[in-house]
């Protein structure tokens, strides 16, 4: 039996940023009643306006965007998961994947959330050069399909 050897990015106590894929919420004035929630008819009585039902508007989710979480994370525990298959099985040959997952005390140890290594960065710099670089290759990918 093969003994699986990992050395881990981060470890016990170290200080991270997380980027993250964040919705864009943006608030949208209704252009029917021009943000009023209500519609004067010619006899001056209003009734509320059947587009926006009152709210004068409604919140549209926008394309979304990597960002750098605005609080440092401290890893309080670390997870390797390894997948192995074996398409020659005769020949012992293997393949396979290793993924390296953290719990952060912030976000729960536990039972909180699981933050994959290709989403955590030593540095606020680190963090953002690779948000900016997401953010384009999407942006690119988006381009591309329109």
């Amino acid at each position: 039996m093969a003994r699986l050897v990992h050395a881990f990015k981060f470890g016990d106590g170290d200080t991270v940023r997380l980027v993250f894929k964040e919705r864009l919420r943006v608030w949208a004035p209704c252009t029917f009643c021009g943000a009023a929630g209500m519609i004067k008819g010619r006899d001056d009585a209003t009734i509320v306006c059947p587009m926006c039902y009152g709210r004068k508007g409604k919140h549209e989710r926008h394309a979304l965007r990597w960002q750098v979480s605005p609080e440092s994370l401290t890893i309080g525990q670390a997870e390797v998961v390894a997948r192995f298959e074996r398409p020659g099985r005769f020949t012992g040959e293997q393949t396979g994947c290793v993924t390296e997952r953290y719990m952060c005390e912030q976000t729960g140890i536990g039972s909180g959330s699981n933050h994959a290594v290709e989403n955590l960065f030593p540095s606020v710099a680190e963090a953002q050069a690779e948000c900016d670089r997401r953010n384009s290759a999407d942006k690119e990918a988006k381009d591309g399909n329109a």
